[in-house]
């Protein structure tokens, strides 16, 4: 993926908070949202922005949004407060060509890996999670996933094993993590067309924010950071998807909102309530340490 210099690169176009920012898979396009109820991509280049399209379509603030792989068409889709899930596709304009409604406000939206084809999963706060397909036309089932709600969705991604093992299958298959208001992160996966919860991770003693999944390099292993309400980002690892080991990576000051892998898997971001973005990354011995850290109140690095 491209890198793109952002520094002093500011963003003040919207007239709501801006809920989520995402640079798209070359990083030359950048889409955001807004409490305003709109979408606005920019094109980026060498720090500098242009500002491209301006989307009305949502109803309520939009909370989140995701782009598609290029193969799928360089898709954007996006989730509000209004009940709806929406995918969006540029001719000439942004024209909405797909939709589901849940039955309350839709937290967060995310792409499978591309070699799954075209599919979306979407998390709600009436507790389900939706899985959208598109196969020359779009078809979508939703499944309860977390008493009192769901707050984000995460799909494993998808690893060729690098050496021996009889799970031919483990890393090619449709998996999916959620987290919810039960302070529970749940495993999914599809058998006989139907989607069941085959591992859980049970270490979080208030609500799930935000989950994040990458798989490691030089072994089988799969990765899954949540953090929560409590203060608390947990790691937990898996070679089978339904047992997970699981270790408490840091208590924080304040609640912690979210958290996102490097490219590589090596190096984990964590943002909290307080504004301040943290690096972290496993030592030789299986400790995680704080490699940098961004405080936005100060605009600079600690």
């Amino acid at each position: 993926m491209k890198m793109v210099p952002m520094t002093g690169l500011i963003l003040n176009e919207h007239e709501g908070e801006v809920h989520d920012a995402e640079l798209d898979y070359y990083g030359q396009r950048l889409a955001t949202c807004s409490s305003d109820k709109t979408i606005k991509i920019y094109s980026i280049n060498n720090g500098n922005k242009t500002l491209l399209a301006n989307i009305k379509g949502h109803h309520g603030p939009v909370w989140q949004i995701c782009w598609s792989h290029p193969v799928s068409g360089h898709l954007l889709a996006s989730c509000s407060y209004d009940k709806r899930v929406v995918v969006w596709k540029e001719s000439n304009d942004w024209f909405n060509i797909f939709e589901f409604t849940h039955e309350s406000s839709v937290n967060a939206v995310a792409w499978a890996p591309h070699q799954h084809g075209t599919i979306l999963a979407s998390a709600s706060s009436d507790g389900s999670v939706g899985v959208h397909v598109f196969n020359k036309e779009w078809s979508s089932k939703s499944f309860s996933a977390h008493h009192n709600g769901c707050n984000t969705v995460a799909w494993a991604p998808y690893k060729e094993l690098l050496f021996g093992s009889d799970q031919t299958d483990f890393g090619k298959k449709l998996v999916l993590a959620s987290g919810g208001c039960d302070n529970l992160v749940k495993i999914w996966t599809v058998e006989n067309d139907q989607w069941v919860q085959v591992g859980e991770i049970n270490c979080h003693t208030d609500w799930v924010r935000d989950v994040a999944w990458t798989c490691t390099i030089g072994d089988n292993r799969q990765l899954i950071a949540s953090c929560s309400e409590d203060k608390t980002v947990v790691v937990s690892h898996s070679d089978d998807y339904s047992k997970w080991s699981s270790v408490r990576m840091h208590l924080f000051d304040s609640r912690v909102w979210t958290v996102s892998w490097s490219k590589i898997g090596n190096v984990l971001a964590v943002s909290a309530e307080t504004n301040k973005v943290s690096l972290w990354k496993e030592n030789t011995i299986g400790h995680w340490i704080s490699c940098s850290d961004i405080d936005d109140t100060k605009g600079g690095e600690d």
